[in-house]
């Protein structure tokens, strides 16, 4: 028997003869495998992303907190103006950790409403030896600490010097009755 070129019930490929399709393969590794990788990635982002959000966010409260005392300082006001937002850059001070061991200098950067600036605060313990304040052109100015409230020594301060007294106010309340 020959195959007919032209017959729509014949075997196209005469070589192959009949066979059945594969049979279609579980594809539930597959699925758990992908959700598992997707829910992973999720969390991988999340962590990274809030990690970054927070860290950020300290560094901007805790630059706020050492500019503040600083803010009406006269060196500061001629050149930065009023102080729009302070962070403290992590970098440049883990940067000038790395140049000069044994110095503990921290770096704010400061955004001004005159200029923008860097003001470099060096430590001693919790206590702040000195602070300079650095242009974008690289001048430097030291900032007094005088009166910023960085040089109070709390030893001197003895229990008798502080005296319990009774409360300054009072809270009237009033009521609308006939």
């Amino acid at each position: 028997m020959s195959n007919a070129p032209n017959d729509p019930f014949g075997n196209q490929n005469p070589g192959a003869g009949y066979q059945q399709p594969p049979a279609k393969k579980s594809n539930t590794w597959l699925w758990v495998l992908g959700i598992l990788a997707a829910l992973l990635l999720v969390g991988a982002l999340a962590c990274c992303g809030g990690g970054y959000f927070f860290a950020s966010k300290f560094t901007e409260f805790a630059g706020m907190a050492i500019v503040e005392q600083l803010s009406d300082n006269p060196v500061i006001q001629d050149n930065v103006g009023d102080i729009e937002s302070a962070s403290i850059n992590l970098q440049e001070t883990a940067q000038y950790a790395q140049d000069n061991p044994g110095e503990n200098r921290m770096i704010v950067d400061i955004v001004g409403s005159k200029s923008d600036a860097q003001l470099a605060i060096e430590q001693q313990g919790e206590d702040v030896a000195s602070a300079e304040l650095i242009m974008p052109d690289g001048t430097t100015y030291d900032v007094p600490l005088e009166g910023t409230g960085f040089d109070t020594d709390m030893g001197d301060i003895d229990a008798g010097d502080l005296e319990m007294g009774e409360d300054d106010f009072s809270i009237e309340v009033e009521t609308d009755s006939p």
